[in-house]
């Protein structure tokens, strides 16, 4: 399961040792990167609210449209096959 949240205690009183504890991990820290950069990409542009709204009111993409999500999820792609160096 991935990790969506990193869990520290409401009144903040072990941050320093939550922040301590993912500074000691790199490796975690790149990979809830990767993760949020690809999931960014594949949900947070404009061109899927603008696909929603033209298939709601029976519009067809434009190819700009088409373009524009195919190389959003070729970039998604690409970071999804990032490893550590």
């Amino acid at each position: 399961m991935a990790e969506v949240v990193i869990q520290i205690c409401p009144n903040a009183s072990e941050l320093a040792a939550v922040l301590s504890d993912l500074d000691s991990h790199p490796e975690r820290i790149a990979a809830i990167s990767r993760r949020n950069a690809k999931e960014a990409l594949l949900r947070h542009d404009w061109v899927y609210r603008w696909n929603e709204m033209f298939r709601v009111a029976g519009i067809e993409l434009s190819p700009r449209m088409a373009v524009r999500e195919r190389r959003l999820k070729d970039m998604a792609d690409f970071i999804a096959g990032q490893t550590e160096r």
